[in-house]
């Protein structure tokens, strides 16, 4: 979406994060199997899906290939635990779940199971899931992040047993600032700030401080003066804190749309009501003409007929 910018982290960056998730996992993960789906160049998958869990001295399975029939296979040949993954992951298995359940006659015995037991006890839930959640065998913990998490994607998973651990940060930050954990997990946030890091809203902008923040853009001190200032990097990112502390990600300033009235318009509100349609695979939403055009493009999940 822009020219590319070499982020500059250094050692003390990337430790005083993995310190940080250190204290929001502690040792719920340990003895883990992790799968890495996500490419290493990633700080996400860096960090979270390679350097946290050796900490734990948890196992780290690597498939030769990114198909889902290789990594279903993985999952239950190598005994998974954990997968640290972008949403794209979670709704693409979430399909085909449903679609084999069409197919087989059952989409209704399984929505009707989640609507009446998605809120029964971990232990229950898993039970009574046991026939869907047999296809993954030990899977229990998905760490998400990359991207928003639409929530119903994130409940499905929920209410099927496992465990949705969804987190915010960014490259800057050598990637994390916030996340939810074990003891405090709230659905359709990205958590609470993590130790080590300072995390303020400015006329909206979710802005940080801490040992993780990067230095600056490679050989870019322009790009590096916008974004950071007196210590605090700003990320561009619009959020909101709840009264208990949890953040939740309502925008980017750069996507916003002003509007021909002065309204300031956030695609990514409109493009979740477009995504929520079963004939929509994924949609965006951009202005035209200053703003004066709102226009929508809609990738559709199938094909297309003349006429419809």
């Amino acid at each position: 979406t822009s020219e590319p910018k070499g982020v500059v982290l250094k050692n003390k960056n990337l430790a005083a994060n993995i310190h940080s998730a250190k204290e929001v996992i502690k040792n719920s993960v340990e003895g883990f199997s992790f799968l890495s789906i996500l490419p290493l160049s990633h700080l996400f998958e860096q960090n979270v899906g390679l350097f946290i869990p050796m900490l734990f001295g948890a196992k780290i399975v690597y498939t030769s290939s990114k198909k889902s029939s290789s990594i279903l296979e993985a999952l239950n040949e190598e005994g998974i635990r954990g997968v640290v993954s972008v949403p794209l992951f979670l709704s693409s298995i979430k399909e085909k779940i449903e679609k084999i359940a069409e197919k087989e006659g059952k989409l209704d015995d399984l929505n009707n199971g989640l609507k009446r037991f998605g809120n029964s006890p971990l232990f229950l839930r898993r039970f009574i899931f046991r026939k869907v959640r047999k296809k993954f065998r030990e899977l229990e913990l998905f760490v998400v992040g990359g991207a928003a998490l639409d929530i119903e994607v994130e409940e499905f998973w929920r209410k099927l047993g496992m465990r949705v651990l969804q987190g915010y940060g960014l490259s800057e930050t050598a990637p994390l600032l916030t996340c939810n954990s074990y003891e405090h997990n709230k659905p359709g946030t990205v958590g609470r700030v993590v130790s080590g890091v300072e995390l303020k809203l400015e006329n909206g902008e979710i802005i940080a401080k801490g040992e993780n923040v990067f230095s600056g853009y490679y050989n870019n001190k322009a790009e590096t003066n916008k974004v950071l200032k007196d210590g605090w990097f700003y990320t561009g990112d619009i959020g909101e804190f709840d009264s208990q502390g949890f953040l939740k990600i309502t925008g980017r300033i750069k996507n916003m749309i002003l509007s021909s009235s002065g309204l300031n318009i956030y695609p990514e509100d409109i493009e979740k009501v477009l995504n929520s349609f079963p004939e929509v695979k994924d949609s965006v939403v951009i202005g035209l003409d200053s703003g004066k055009k709102l226009v929508g493009v809609i990738l559709p999940n199938g094909k297309v007929k003349e006429g419809d």
